[in-house]
């Protein structure tokens, strides 16, 4: 199929995440080896985000999984709606155009947890 993602560990680039529209491949060797992760994904896959390099998160059309082992073993279904235990802010990016930034947090509290 064709490539939906693909995803590097935040700090060691070396760890791969790869998905079509319905298989999650991971690398440990930045690619040269790949072995098919998760049976039974519910939906077509659509991104994959690591947050850390343990705590990953993967959007399909039906569902969302999260890991916090890697995924190296499995990515479990996010059905118990385990909060974040911190949030983190970055400067953001410089914009001559608009010196104003505007957060919009309900929207997106919405879309990840209900």
């Amino acid at each position: 199929g064709w490539g939906i993602d693909i995803e590097f560990s935040p700090s060691n680039p070396s760890r791969v995440w790869f998905s079509d529209t319905d298989h999650i491949y991971y690398s440990n060797d930045t690619g040269r080896t790949w072995a098919e992760q998760l049976d039974g994904i519910k939906g077509n896959i659509r991104d994959i985000e690591f947050s850390t390099d343990r705590c990953g998160w993967m959007l399909t059309d039906r569902s969302v999984y999260r890991t916090t082992n890697a995924g190296e073993l499995s990515i479990k279904n996010e059905d118990d709606n385990i909060l974040p235990e911190r949030f983190e802010l970055y400067q953001n990016i410089p914009n001559p155009f608009n010196p104003t930034t505007i957060l919009v947090t309900d929207y997106l509290s919405q879309a990840i947890w209900s």
